[in-house]
């Protein structure tokens, strides 16, 4: 009986995926058919090279909160956080807005961008009543505006982004930082 190609395929799938589970991540696999057998072994590529990338973010995201546990100056977090990200994600600004003590004011405390501009300014202060920052941390979930220029069409009041329209940045990620509790 005459061995097909793709039964030889199989058996180095499987032990890529093996190698995937163990931790292995980059467990490149031959693609050599134009059938199903092929396709699964470009998806298993596509796929290892995702587990690396994610793996390759959680590891700096360890590495900041590391940091922040190892007792740095806050300042001294968030400029690593801006230089060390930039290979996980894009961006151009990074800022921190801290929570007044009545918590009812987020008062930008810090911002790096590699634009030549910073319109919202460190001390620059938001309501929090009835805004979009107060869902965030009601919630504790991240929030992206992909447009940010349709956004304050929708949202004109909203000086926050206004301000950083004006920097020239298009998208935004609002993440919230709870510490203690």
């Amino acid at each position: 009986m005459k061995r097909r190609k793709s039964d030889k395929l199989i058996p180095e799938y499987q032990t890529a995926i093996r190698s995937m589970r163990e931790g292995k991540l980059i467990q490149l696999v031959p693609v050599e058919l134009g059938d199903e057998i092929g396709k699964l072994g470009h998806e298993l590529n596509e796929l290892a090279i995702e587990l690396e990338r994610k793996f390759d973010e959680a590891i700096k995201i360890r590495e900041i909160s590391e940091e922040i546990t190892a007792g740095m100056f806050l300042d001294d977090v968030l400029n690593r956080a801006f230089d060390s990200f930039h290979s996980v994600i894009p961006y151009n600004r990074m800022g921190c807005a801290l929570l007044n003590d009545e918590k009812r004011e987020a008062v930008a405390y810090w911002a790096k961008t590699d634009t030549p501009n910073i319109s919202l300014k460190v001390g620059h202060t938001a309501a929090m009543a009835g805004s979009s920052l107060q869902q965030i941390i009601e919630t504790g979930q991240p929030r992206i505006l992909n447009d940010l220029e349709a956004y304050l069409a929708e949202y004109p009041t909203s000086a926050s982004t206004k301000l950083i329209v004006e920097e020239g940045m298009r998208s935004s990620l609002t993440c919230p930082l709870i510490a203690g509790g």
